[in-house]
């Protein structure tokens, strides 16, 4: 009943421990991957993943404002099979219990200190086809947010979980295209999305053509009590060095390599992020899932720059 849509580009290493998690948690989705047009050796890698659908941009090209980033998600998202649609990031985990630590990570850990569940009473993906199926005025399921990131206003009935509106007088621009949510396919599919928009222009003129359809003032998204999602591509990021916020990334990438290797072996988001890549595709960086399952987020992530130690 769910197409599950991720885009990615040229972060394989994440890519691969994100589709281990839908499989484990939510295992009878229609996993559709969007590529905007990683290298040819990175997708000869994730075509080999356990996804059903792949969608794959001829060449990456984003500058600022413009790019390819838009016209990829309107062609990869005609993949969809079913009533209901997720789209999502890589560098968006899913952690099938509520998240209820920060967003970001504390002082001497490289990621926030998430566990994952053995086994989970909440399948929030079923909670958001109860409140789709039952509440026409709900149009969008925010996944990845909660009631400190957006202000709420009503309560919405639901099955398993405490959900509430978001309060669009007070936060009328909010975010539905590229932090985890849900949709009913034909509705998504009736917000019209332009072709050479780069990902983060694209978040703003898509949210605006949500706005424009559904309410500026309306309450129309919902989000949950604790969000289900951690982001983890921050000091990942595929921004270009000269783009804006590049340099927070490239300084939580180089605190990031301080403390695994002693020193900085690159200092901007750019060669970090290639570096990254490569140790992936040779073996090098390998974010070990069971060992995530078994230890959590942090843990996994310090393995895996503990092991690419040794070939730095």
């Amino acid at each position: 009943m769910i197409s599950y849509m991720i885009l990615h580009y040229n972060r394989p290493y994440l890519l691969d421990i994100n589709i281990k998690l839908i499989r484990k948690y939510l295992p009878n989705v229609q996993i559709i991957v969007a590529d905007d047009g990683s290298d040819k050796n990175i997708i000869d890698c994730i075509s080999k993943y356990e996804i059903d659908d792949l969608y794959v941009q001829k060449k990456n090209q984003n500058t600022w404002k413009e790019g390819t980033c838009s016209t990829t998600i309107k062609k990869a998202r005609k993949l969809s099979k079913h009533e209901y649609f997720v789209f999502s990031e890589d560098d968006f985990f899913y952690c099938a219990n509520p998240v209820t630590v920060p967003y970001d990570s504390q002082e001497g850990n490289l990621m926030p200190l998430v566990y994952f569940p053995a086994n989970t009473n909440i399948n929030i993906l079923n909670e958001g086809l109860y409140l789709l199926t039952n509440n026409n005025n709900i149009k969008n399921v925010q996944l990845a947010k909660d009631h400190i990131r957006v202000p709420v206003s009503s309560p919405v009935s639901s099955s398993n979980y405490s959900w509430s509106f978001v309060d669009h007088r007070k936060k009328q621009a909010c975010y539905y295209c590229n932090w985890p949510s849900m949709l009913r396919t034909n509705e998504y599919f009736s917000i019209e999305i332009e072709s050479g928009w780069a990902i983060w222009n694209y978040e703003a003129k898509l949210s605006k053509s949500f706005d424009t359809k559904f309410g500026k003032t309306t309450d129309w998204a919902v989000v949950p009590q604790n969000r289900f999602y951690v982001h983890v591509g921050m000091a990942f990021s595929k921004r270009l060095n000269n783009f804006v916020y590049s340099k927070k990334r490239s300084k939580y990438g180089r605190r990031i390599q301080e403390q695994m290797f002693n020193r900085v072996l690159e200092k901007n988001v750019e060669g970090f992020g290639s570096l990254l890549t490569q140790s992936y595709l040779k073996g090098q960086f390998i974010i070990d899932f069971d060992e995530m399952i078994q230890n959590g987020l942090n843990e996994a992530f310090v393995s895996a720059f503990k092991r690419l130690n040794k070939y730095v």
